[in-house]
């Protein structure tokens, strides 16, 4: 049976991602309302509260080569209407092909992080690109039915948006992420952790770990 169009979680694509393969993935989950149009700025919005720039490895190379990432940064990190991600996708290999060296890589998505604000996800592939998204209009979504919450509140603020980044990883929801950020505290801490402490985590174990790993790290383990 057809779902509704008000069940559905709402995305806005940019007509200019058409042949990335997220569109095409996103179009086959039916509990995804997709809707295509021309942005001003960012290749998708979520829920009408999130505000997404998504770069192949390969593309984050060029665009830190030709100045263009930091400008990009700077107008996302100034969307005061929508709380603005950075989508990097691509293998780990990709890292080793930029245009750029891998230390310029990780320089810059630092300053994204610490200097712009821009929360940083990592996406193997069109299709977990597409997965990240939903997962992250699903949360809205649930956010937006209870009302009025913490998101990016004062009280409680680091713990629950440690949270939230964790909760948009595949498999992991609000038990896993509250276990993770009580054994390890940080994103920071669970990105340098081997993917065996972080299966000894309640309710985590190896698949997930690997995931986790893969996604918060940019495939390093």
């Amino acid at each position: 049976m057809p779902h509704e169009a008000d069940d559905r979680v709402r995305i806005i694509a940019d007509d200019r991602e058409r042949s990335a393969g997220v569109i095409e993935a996103l179009d086959a989950m039916e509990d995804v309302q997709l809707s295509i149009g021309r942005l001003g700025l960012g290749d998708y919005v979520v829920e009408n509260g999130l505000l997404v720039e998504r770069k192949t490895v390969l593309d984050l190379g060029l665009s830190i080569f030709d100045g263009r990432l930091f400008r990009q940064a700077g107008r996302l990190a100034r969307a005061r209407a929508m709380r603005p991600c950075l989508i990097v996708e691509g293998a780990p290999e990709d890292f080793d092909r930029a245009a750029v060296s891998r230390r310029s890589l990780q320089g810059a998505l630092i300053t994204a992080t610490l200097v712009y604000g821009l929360p940083v996800l990592y996406a193997s592939g069109p299709v977990e690109t597409a997965c990240l998204l939903r997962i992250a209009a699903c949360q809205l979504r649930r956010r937006e039915a209870r009302g009025p919450e913490r998101f990016c509140s004062k009280t409680g603020s680091d713990r629950r948006l440690r949270m939230l980044m964790l909760e948009a990883v595949p498999d992991i929801g609000p038990v896993r992420a509250e276990a993770l950020v009580d054994a390890f505290g940080t994103i920071e801490a669970i990105a340098t952790a081997s993917v065996r402490d972080l299966a000894t985590t309640a309710g985590i174990g190896p698949v997930i770990a690997d995931r986790l790993k893969r996604i918060v790290s940019g495939g390093e383990r």
